[in-house]
């Protein structure tokens, strides 16, 4: 299948992926402790920090951040003391975050 063909069938919907797992590669994945940088809206849904700009490689390589509803794409941090510490530094005068403790694979 080139390209174009495979183009054509995803349009429509019916290009179905195959994909192969090697048991061994099952074995890398484990479950860690995450902390993420959040704000509540109004209405009480969760926003999380993210870096959005996908010409930076890593967060801490990144100038500005956003808010965004998703959780996967939000900075993860190693230790609360880790995300506490960038949440002051990037906050100046904005005080109404707090960290969330979640579970992330790696």
């Amino acid at each position: 299948m080139n390209l174009e063909q495979a183009t054509i069938l995803s349009l429509l919907g019916k290009l179905q992926e195959k994909i192969e797992y090697d048991s061994n590669d099952m074995d890398d994945i484990y479950e860690v402790e995450v902390y993420k940088v959040c704000m509540d809206t109004y209405s009480g849904k969760r926003l999380y920090l993210a870096q959005t700009n996908s010409r930076v490689m890593n967060w801490k390589d990144a100038k500005t951040y956003e808010w965004q509803f998703n959780p996967n794409g939000a900075m993860e941090f190693d230790s609360e003391q880790e995300a506490t510490d960038f949440a002051k530094q990037y906050f100046k005068n904005f005080n109404k975050w707090y960290i969330y403790k979640t579970t992330s694979y790696r």
